[in-house]
């Protein structure tokens, strides 16, 4: 399952703007499936990070507010539950565009 919704999180909305509906639900129920499922997410980890950077890539340029304060709610909820498993990445990503990541981290 959270493949699926990862996938569906990080479609990019550029041609349809329906599929922005389908980023906030992927979001808020990833949200949910990782409070509920903690102990299993960091078997995902990889996937799930990937969905998050791509999505915050997109809506931070696009200076959406509402999406991005999702995303930072759903980051949060996901360090937590991979209790330092996901710093490597984070490192990672913060040293390929800390102006875009930073953000995110914040």
């Amino acid at each position: 399952m959270v493949p699926v919704i990862c996938d569906a999180m990080s479609l990019s909305p550029t041609y349809n703007p329906s599929v922005k509906e389908i980023n906030v639900l992927a979001a808020k129920t990833l949200t949910t499936i990782i409070k509920i499922c903690w102990p299993r997410i960091p078997a995902y980890r990889g996937r799930i990070f990937q969905a998050i950077a791509k999505t915050w890539m997109y809506y931070f340029n696009k200076k959406d507010e509402t999406m991005c304060s999702l995303l930072k709610q759903l980051y949060q909820v996901f360090e937590a539950s991979c209790q330092g498993q996901e710093k490597a990445d984070k490192d990672a990503l913060l040293s390929f565009n800390p102006s875009v990541f930073k953000p995110l981290f914040a």
